[in-house]
């Protein structure tokens, strides 16, 4: 970062802020150029920082935003939910009933709701292709697992 050159008195103090106040500008730019879909290293580069330093930036940013902006998240959240909830409603029998584009989209739909909340494992609960629960996934899991087995047999007779 540039350093900061005042005219007159206010010594150690008023360096420091003006230190604080080009911090806060840079992670704005860093910000703004995340946004813009630039990668951290031209972020880097065109503020002459470090790739280390940019990632920071960026990441403090991020948090100043999200603690500014977490009720409007959370309506949109709620929103999103509400859309999806009465889609998922409209095409839940009718996977229910075997309907593979049904399936499709309801499988689609649930995927979306776990995107928006944030409850996407690191690995999957379920392994699909031997139909086995991980073992350390929860009782939800295990009924799901119970729905899919009975779907199963349901739907390739």
């Amino acid at each position: 970062m540039p350093k900061l050159f005042y005219k007159g008195g206010g010594g150690e103090k008023q360096r420091q802020k003006g230190k604080k106040l080009n911090a806060e500008l840079w992670r704005q730019k860093a910000l703004a150029m995340t946004i813009e879909g630039h990668p951290e290293r031209a972020i880097a580069t065109a503020l002459g920082i470090s790739k280390t330093q940019a990632h920071k930036d960026i990441d403090k940013a991020l948090e100043e935003r999200s603690k500014e902006w977490d009720g409007d998240i959370n309506l949109l959240r709620q929103l999103q939910n509400l859309r999806y909830n009465v889609m998922l409603s409209t095409f839940w029998g009718k996977a229910l009933d075997c309907d593979p584009e049904a399936t499709k989209l309801v499988l689609a739909i649930l995927t979306r709701i776990d995107l928006i909340n944030g409850t996407i494992p690191d690995k999957p609960l379920i392994n699909m292709t031997s139909l086995e629960v991980n073992q350390n996934s929860s009782g939800i899991a295990n009924s799901m697992m119970g729905l899919v087995r009975s779907l199963q047999g349901k739907c390739t007779s």
